[in-house]
């Protein structure tokens, strides 16, 4: 990352995430594919043109080009992550939402580049669970919410990289068309945000997701109040199928989302 970047005061973050909510309005219809996500198995095919344009780059695209050709197996282990943790049946569990930059997609992906956005494109674990945390006073987020965030940190992440590259390189065409959400980081120029979503990707697989889960969730703070005190003094997979039981009663009673595939092992539950 550059030396210019200075981290974000704490009241930054749960400022930018209170007035995220406000823009949102959760809807329980299933989301519309994120394009990223929908365009998976082409962004492989992607890399090796982008390795092959940072051959011979421009000099206002050399730094960006040592970074990709550096740091390429950080998009390779992204795509595979996603390829693994989001499985149609996941998705479609997600919360869509309205009234924001991009209407109907997963509410998690907006929150996503809101965190990056809000950050300046600086992940952390104590960030990312002040962003949530403060986000959640008046709109809880679901438990699939929570699992799937580090999934939608990647794909956010991966949006940013190519929108970037497609500025960067105008012959290296993108294998998708890129959400609104990229507007966001408009302080930044795009080998800033080239490098800067190469890093995140790295400290994304370096994060604890089950301590970010236990951290932030609503439920869980709700079942370590258990009266006997059984419930805080057992392990994390006991726990987790605790959590599953109160998932899947939630989940069941929405009569838009019933029957909609079971819940699936996510980021950090393995």
């Amino acid at each position: 990352m550059t030396a210019s970047a200075s981290i974000p005061h704490p009241e930054l973050l749960e400022t930018a995430a209170r007035e995220l909510r406000e823009h949102h309005r959760a809807a329980n219809r299933m989301p519309r594919p994120i394009p990223v996500w929908a365009s998976l198995p082409s962004m492989l095919d992607w890399r090796d043109r982008a390795r092959a344009c940072c051959a011979e780059p421009e000099p206002e695209s050399t730094k960006a080009a040592e970074w990709l050709l550096d740091n390429d197996y950080q998009l390779q282990r992204a795509v595979l992550q996603v390829r693994e943790d989001l499985p149609l049946e996941f998705y479609r569990r997600l919360p869509s939402v309205t009234s924001a930059v991009e209407e109907g997609l997963p509410r998690a992906f907006s929150l996503a580049h809101g965190l990056l956005n809000a950050s300046r494109l600086q992940l952390s674990l104590p960030g990312a669970v002040q962003f949530l945390r403060a986000y959640q006073e008046d709109a809880p987020l679901t438990i699939a919410e929570l699992w799937a965030f580090p999934t939608m940190l990647r794909l956010a992440c991966l949006e940013i990289l190519v929108d970037a590259f497609g500025r960067l390189f105008p012959a290296l065409k993108p294998p998708f068309e890129t959400t609104k959400y990229t507007t966001l980081l408009g302080s930044f120029d795009d080998t800033e945000r080239a490098s800067r979503a190469l890093a995140n990707l790295g400290v994304i697989a370096t994060i604890s997701w089950k301590e970010f889960f236990d951290r932030t969730s609503r439920v869980e703070a709700l079942l370590q109040g258990d009266p006997a005190g059984v419930y805080p003094r057992t392990d994390f997979d006991t726990r987790d199928r605790c959590r599953k039981a109160v998932e899947e009663l939630a989940y069941g009673s929405c009569p838009i989302r019933a029957g909609g595939g079971g819940v699936r092992p996510c980021p950090g539950r393995r």
